[in-house]
């Protein structure tokens, strides 16, 4: 549990990803509320920095890491009017673009996240 434990926490505190839309970069950070493999029912918070002066935010892709399917993903919070929609291989959050320079966060419950060391996510912004 230990090893999970500080793999997790280096992932929290490090960029999940950086993302070109356009002219668009937004550089993205996820924390949990728990740190352990097989945890149920986790929420995992991404924000999303807005790093555009001439345009918002309007969705937020998320690649899946192996263990978690994109069925097990429920959405919790997200900027009024946005929805997830499930894909193949992760979720789209979505909705009328924020204001330029705003960030926007959002955050998902995971029915159970896998029995892993690190988890990766691939987030691109548009």
């Amino acid at each position: 549990m230990k090893t999970f434990t500080r793999g997790l926490a280096v992932l929290i505190g490090l960029v999940v990803a950086l993302a070109v839309a356009g002219v668009a970069a937004a550089h993205v950070e996820v924390s949990s509320d728990k740190d352990t493999g097989g945890a149920e029912r986790a929420t995992l918070t991404f924000d999303a920095e807005a790093e555009n002066a001439s345009a918002g935010i309007a969705s937020i892709r998320v690649v899946l890491p192996q263990g978690i399917a994109p069925a097990d993903v429920t959405l919790k919070s997200a900027p009024s009017g946005w929805k997830l929609t499930p894909g193949r291989d992760g979720y789209t959050v979505a909705g009328a673009a924020q204001p330029k320079g705003r960030n926007v966060e959002h955050s998902v419950i995971v029915a159970k996240l896998p029995n892993a060391t690190e988890l990766v996510f691939k987030v691109l912004v548009t």
